[in-house]
């Protein structure tokens, strides 16, 4: 009502809001046809991680929703990247911005799994975002950004922090949002350090618009109704004076009505400066506390209502009515509230077969109407019809040709069948001990023996373009060291990536980032994916070994053992475990050091990321420990603590892991 394009919603498991009140299968195909009749698309959230135990129930799902004419699913796990290119090619499918998509190599990566739309990361600035869609462009994708609602003050999928602290995993749909939390710092300090105002493009959507992006995302879930229609409103009419080359209106107060954190644009103005932060927790819309705030919502309510009438998701009645004699067609009238028409079967009648006709196997056969926007609310046999016969296939048929009819023309599509494997057979048992290998970032930690053998790998820096040459040296000075590509690899970065794996041309790699992934598989350089590409099920691995010669994998550091144990790996392939580390909660591109300490740089930008070094604390209210640290070369992080050790999964899992790593590089 409010003027979307498209909505996306979830269902009760499988998304990233799984603690709102979603939505039931069961109701999906009656809201489908809603928006549909509305001039209005619906994509389906399943955009969380998966585990190897949901994988049946996942199987059943998609095999639902693949007769449902959805328009499109939001996807961050690579499995279901996986399943979806193979099994459910109908279906168009979009990457969450959990995937965290900064640079042209994810999105090439991202095309070869027959992904659609790619909705980038929130941390990009407007530059950033033009050479992004100039590549999908290329690349025949869609692009998609975020415009209104919350800040992530992480890159979303790489926050760690809920499930560390809690068992709460953002990647899971489950954040407990730590971020928003009150804090006790440095006495320079404020006590929100991590709370960041609201996203809000409401100016700039000119600048989006002429860089070729494609969609403009809201947030609209776990708000609430006012919130969703207020601000929707408001960009429509903004959208539309953009269609129209009207003028633009710069006048927010219709968003700044409903609950907000105060907006900012910072990001992608590529001015990431302490203006971001909220500095306080409050709602800061212009009625809050005020009496104005009631009476707005009345309005509003009054209004929504008026428009509500005659708009339903329940399902809508349909009537059967089946008739025939021996030696003609069997006709089924099929009547709901906009249809009437009759079907007929191609073979006649007959007086003996296989399986009479009865009620009961007729309403059996055409139950499965029922996964449509319709509940079958009469089914009338012909009195007349008497024991007759007719070949069970044709009974399929006439379905699946009141299906289409009855289902915007949608074919029925047959459920897939996806086998799983037994986890025990992908077990490594090839040798009795495993190589420990260990993890830096400094060359006076590079042990030439340990390099000699194969064990060491060095962590490359996030900002690389500015530290390229002495990287080329180091690793020109020690041939057999591994390079480990960070999570994020931004603009130059990227590129000087790209450089550096053309001269140097290491025979193995890790990477947390898929753009390198594909680089490297395109250059014909073995991979293996790091633990920050979040891979939790055997489909993840199968994805990356059969598309993109990934020889081995460190998996998800939010599983645990039991989880482990239940993966099946491809073969020939090769997992690994850090047993001992840092636990890294969250990386960030904003400065941590405005907020917490003594910090004289306005803006974070190169120079920062390439010549910092900082480091303080943060203490929660349950007095739970954290470092604050930004290392040169590196994005801002936050740290519990303690360090994580765990050499019991050595023992634990005997037969997993074809190597294990001792990181000492944080």
């Amino acid at each position: 009502m409010a003027g979307a394009d498209a909505v996306y919603c979830g269902i009760e498991k499988f998304n990233a809001r799984n603690r709102a009140a979603n939505i039931s299968l069961s109701d999906l195909p009656g809201i489908v046809q809603l928006a549909h009749e509305n001039r209005c698309k619906v994509y389906l959230t399943l955009n969380i991680l998966i585990f190897e135990s949901e994988l049946p129930d996942l199987f059943r799902l998609l095999n639902r929703v693949n007769n449902f004419p959805v328009d499109g699913l939001i996807v961050q796990d690579l499995g279901l990247l996986y399943l979806l290119m193979n099994y459910f090619p109908n279906i168009p499918v979009h990457a969450s911005t959990q995937l965290t998509t900064h640079n042209s190599g994810q999105i090439q990566f991202l095309k070869s799994f027959s992904v659609n739309r790619v909705n980038l990361s929130r941390e990009l600035s407007l530059d950033e975002i033009k050479e992004l869609s100039q590549t999908a462009i290329k690349e025949k994708i869609e692009t998609e950004v975020f415009v209104h609602g919350s800040f992530c003050i992480s890159f979303s999928g790489l926050c760690y922090m809920s499930v560390v602290l809690n068992g709460n995993s953002g990647n899971r749909g489950r954040c407990s949002q730590p971020c928003r939390d009150p804090y006790k710092t440095q006495p320079v300090g404020g006590n929100y350090p991590l709370h960041l105002k609201d996203n809000s493009a409401f100016l700039l959507i000119q600048e989006l618009a002429d860089l070729g992006v494609n969609s403009f995302k809201i947030e609209g879930r776990i708000k609430k109704y006012d919130y969703v229609y207020t601000v929707v409103r408001a960009w429509r009419k903004q959208l539309d004076r953009l269609m129209s080359g009207a003028p633009l209106s710069t006048d927010q107060t219709d968003l700044y009505q409903v609950f907000n954190r105060d907006f900012s644009d910072a990001y992608l103005r590529g001015q990431i400066d302490d203006s971001l932060f909220a500095g306080q927790p409050r709602d800061n819309s212009i009625a809050s506390g005020q009496e104005g705030l009631y009476t707005y919502k009345q309005a509003l309510t009054q209004e929504l209502q008026s428009q509500l009438k005659g708009m339903k998701v329940a399902k809508e009645p349909i009537a059967l009515k089946v008739s025939g004699r021996p030696g003609h067609a069997l006709e089924i009238q099929v009547k709901t509230n906009r249809h009437d028409f009759v079907v007929r079967s191609s073979a006649n009648l007959a007086t003996e077969g296989k399986e009479v006709l009865s009620y009961k196997l007729l309403k059996r056969k055409f139950a499965p109407l029922e996964d449509t926007a319709y509940h079958i609310s009469s089914f009338e046999l012909d009195e007349k019809m008497d024991s007759v016969f007719l070949p069970l296939s044709e009974l399929t048929r006439l379905r699946h040709n009141i299906f289409r009819r009855i289902n915007e023309g949608q074919a029925y599509r047959a459920p897939v069948n996806i086998e799983i494997q037994d986890p025990d057979s992908g077990k490594s048992k090839e040798q009795l001990s495993k190589p420990l290998f260990s993890l830096v970032d400094r060359e006076e930690h590079i042990d030439p023996v340990a390099v000699q053998g194969h064990e060491q790998y060095y962590l490359l820096p996030d900002g690389l373009s500015d530290r390229y040459e002495q990287m080329v040296k180091v690793f020109s000075a020690h041939p057999k060291l591994i390079p480990w590509f960070p999570a994020i690899l931004i603009g130059e970065d990227y590129n000087a990536s790209l450089r550096f794996l053309e001269e140097i041309r290491p025979s193995l790699l890790i990477t947390n980032n898929t753009g390198i992934a594909h680089a490297a598989n395109a250059q014909g350089i073995d991979w293996i994916a790091g633990p920050e590409m979040n891979i939790s099920n055997s489909f993840s691995l199968l994805a990356l070994s059969e598309n993109y010669g990934c020889v081995g994998a460190y998996l998800s550091e939010e599983l645990n053992q039991d989880q482990i144990k239940r993966i099946k790996k491809p073969d020939p392939f090769k997992l690994y475990y850090r047993i001992y580390r840092s636990q890294k909660l969250m990386t960030t591109r904003q400065c941590l050091f405005h907020e917490n300490a003594e910090c004289t740089q306005k803006f974070f930008d190169a120079s920062c990321l390439n010549s910092c070094e900082k480091m303080t604390t943060l203490k929660n209210s349950n007095g739970t420990s954290f470092v604050v640290r930004k290392r040169i070369g590196r994005y801002p992080a936050v740290y519990h603590s303690s360090k994580y050790f765990d050499h019991k999964i050595i023992a634990n899992l005997p037969d997993t892991f074809s190597g294990y790593t001792l990181d000492v590089s944080e």
